[in-house]
């Protein structure tokens, strides 16, 4: 007996159940992309850091400044962001640990300053800005660096960074301070006080 449908018909209807299928599969898994990405970092009530996951395992303890406002972010590799406001501006301060030295010193360096100096610096001119920046040992012993980029960030630029780069075996620290200019400037004192107090139990 010959089928009421014809073949097209019958094709066109293979077709489309194929991809009907074909789309439930793709927003079951955009669901479940959602759920797991929606978990928040865990930073206890004094913004000192505790062991997050997606974070270089760690165990670092530090003094929060007074004023400096603990957030919560999406990110897993923060230990803590804070906001530091005046007015209607504002800077955020991030501590990050990466494994390894993260690319290197002069590296970064020459990151942040081809997105805020003034004019494109030389070799020679980045050796010697890094030279002039403190290096200080924090409460544990460990290594760092401030750099304090205010100074020579562009006079069109709104926005500047100061950075502590710190080393511990296996892993750079990075507390970083970005925002508006003035923001960043007022609170250098308070950035580099807490790079000195920061301690690890390792």
């Amino acid at each position: 007996m010959r089928s009421k449908y014809s073949l097209p018909v019958i094709l066109l209807i293979i077709i489309f159940s194929i991809f009907s299928i074909s789309c439930s599969k793709k927003d079951e898994v955009r669901s479940f992309k959602e759920e797991i990405t929606d978990k928040k970092p865990v930073v206890d009530s004094h913004g000192h850091g505790m062991n997050v996951p997606g974070a270089t395992e760690t165990n670092i303890k530090w003094d929060t400044p007074e004023g400096w406002i603990s957030i919560k972010t999406e990110s897993k590799l923060r230990l803590a962001t804070y906001s530091i406001k005046a007015g209607d501006k504002e800077a955020i301060c991030t501590i990050i640990p990466l494994s390894g030295d993260a690319g290197g010193l002069k590296a970064n360096v020459q990151m942040w300053l081809a997105s805020i100096a003034e004019k494109e610096l030389s070799e020679s001119e980045v050796d010697n800005f890094i030279s002039k920046q403190k290096k200080f040992k924090t409460r544990s012993n460990n290594d760092g660096i401030f750099i304090d980029f205010t100074d020579v960030t562009g006079k069109e630029f709104d926005l500047s960074i100061a950075v502590s780069i710190i080393n511990f075996p296996g892993k750079t620290l990075f507390v970083k301070l970005n925002g508006d200019k003035e923001v960043v400037r007022k609170n250098i004192d308070k950035i580099f006080k807490l790079s000195k107090s920061i301690e690890s139990g390792e």
